[in-house]
């Protein structure tokens, strides 16, 4: 009879989808916690099997198989990227970090709305910080208005890359966030091992 112990490469497979399946909302926390332990203490397919049950497909040890591909819910993952677009784009309605603030207090943590409202909420804060510090400045040496025409052009730019990037579903800030003095929440909420 072969064997079905599962590799480290499968156990990785396993909580990878486990995390999807958390931020997409099909598991709440506990659960979460419950099938990644089981997860990376598995020793055979029956165990990691066990850690997906009831929210993937997965094969019969007795075949042999890995466990399904992932099936990723588009649907969710489009309105949540629209909504991570727009969240940066409140910034223009409201007073600049409040659609962000009222976005990620309605969001469930962990989401990838909740994610992208930290992120604009971070810009958003980092340009105001930004804004005052070269306000006093220009007041204090009396220097013209045209550093406050480039700055308010510059914001307006950058929240429109990082909403156009949200709304590809990347990470906005991720090329600025060693810049930002407000750093935005962390997606890698990778279990310890």
């Amino acid at each position: 009879m072969p064997t079905n112990h599962v590799t480290e490469v499968q156990r990785d497979r396993a909580v990878d989808y486990l995390q999807h399946a958390y931020a997409s909302g099909v598991i709440d926390s506990e659960n979460f916690e419950d099938r990644v332990a089981t997860a990376l203490t598995a020793s055979t397919r029956v165990e990691l099997n066990a850690s997906l049950r009831g929210i993937a497909r997965v094969i019969d040890s007795s075949h042999q198989r890995a466990v399904a591909p992932m099936a990723r819910p588009h649907a969710v993952e489009g309105v949540q990227n629209v909504g991570a677009g727009f969240t940066h784009l409140s910034g223009y309605i409201f007073p600049f970090f409040l659609g962000p603030v009222i976005v990620k207090a309605l969001a469930r943590p962990g989401s990838r709305l909740w994610l992208e409202a930290g992120r604009a909420l971070s810009f958003q804060l980092t340009a105001i910080s930004v804004a005052l510090v070269l306000g006093t400045t220009m007041a204090l040496l009396n220097v013209g208005e045209t550093l406050f025409f480039f700055g308010v052009i510059g914001w307006l730019l950058t929240t429109t890359i990082l909403a156009i990037r949200a709304f590809q579903g990347q990470n906005s800030t991720v090329g600025i966030e060693k810049l930002m003095p407000f750093k935005p929440p962390r997606e890698d909420r990778q279990i310890h091992r």
